[in-house]
């Protein structure tokens, strides 16, 4: 299995330029200095040969990642492929300081013992949240 690390950054120079002036600023108000706040997103492919057969797509927001969507191919559940994106992303995330991991899944959705296999503890109840259905929160701390 090959793991496709794709980094996505859509910010224009323009935009990056005031929001890099503007929020010094700021920074030095909410934190007493200025900090380096990274703000990155990536999507994971899992591959072998040309056929994707999963991925992963998340945010690394100050400190903290967050993973939007997971989705492996239902025919390929079970054999690994979700593991080891998330492994992938958890490391990425190392590598940018991350202090903890996010996500979001659905309240009652087989999902979550996958999740909680992998150290994730349920953190929050998100009621009424995407598309008005019932989700809840896990959290993984990596320091």
């Amino acid at each position: 299995m090959n793991i496709v690390v794709i980094k996505e950054n859509p910010k224009d120079s323009a935009v990056e330029q005031f929001s890099k002036t503007e929020w010094k600023q700021w920074d030095v108000e909410h934190y007493g200095e200025i900090v380096d706040y990274i703000s990155e997103n990536f999507t994971l492919k899992a591959m072998e040969g040309d056929e994707i057969f999963g991925l992963l797509v998340f945010k690394v927001d100050g400190g903290v990642c967050f993973i939007d969507e997971l989705i492996v191919k239902s025919d390929q559940q079970g054999k690994g492929f979700g593991e080891e994106l998330i492994k992938k992303c958890e490391s990425i995330a190392r590598e940018y300081h991350c202090h903890k991991m996010q996500l979001h899944t659905g309240t009652n959705w087989k999902e979550r013992k996958f999740y909680e296999h992998l150290g994730y503890k349920k953190t929050n109840d998100l009621p009424d949240q995407y598309l008005r259905r019932d989700f809840v929160e896990y959290t993984k701390y990596l320091i």
